[in-house]
């Protein structure tokens, strides 16, 4: 595992798991999990989250059927800055939020797959990721929050 580090404070690294040249698993931690060093997945996370490069940039495992559908949808449709819903990606699936969460949590490539810029309707953040990372990327991203929410600005709730 490679662990790359994004920022000084809060102390975020992106632990990245590489199979076969790809990359096959993305943990944000607030500690490494691995080693430093691998310039070149360093140059791709940074890319990603400074919207220098898109998910297709970057060499990794394909996720499969519903999940990557839609995790390639989120990919392509909400640009860095900004965020949706899960009621808004459920509604253009025909399936229930709380099914859209689920996929959201079991996403082994965050980062590559935005599921960060997904979110209550109500603004906060959900529960299925460490909301301090979560708030953290999108900060980077250029989300802005108002007590704790994401300011209505930055949400897209129809597609």
């Amino acid at each position: 595992m490679i662990s790359i580090r994004l920022s000084v404070r809060p102390e975020i690294w992106i632990n990245v798991e590489v199979w076969k040249g790809k990359v096959y698993r993305v943990i944000p931690s607030r500690r490494p999990l691995g080693v430093e060093g691998d310039e070149r997945w360093a140059t791709y996370i940074k890319g990603l989250v400074s919207g220098a490069i898109t998910y297709k940039d970057v060499p990794h495992v394909e996720i499969k059927e519903l999940d990557g559908r839609i995790l390639k949808w989120l990919a392509e449709n909400v640009p860095r800055g900004m965020v949706t819903t899960y009621k808004a990606v459920a509604s253009v699936f025909r399936v229930h939020p709380r099914n859209i969460g689920h996929i959201m949590r079991r996403n082994k490539l965050p980062i590559i797959y935005p599921c960060h810029r997904v979110i209550m309707s109500d603004g906060s953040l959900g529960g299925y990721v460490d909301p301090e990372i979560k708030a953290w990327i999108l900060r980077l991203e250029g989300v802005r929050m108002v007590k704790g929410r994401i300011d209505s600005r930055y949400i897209i709730r129809r597609f």
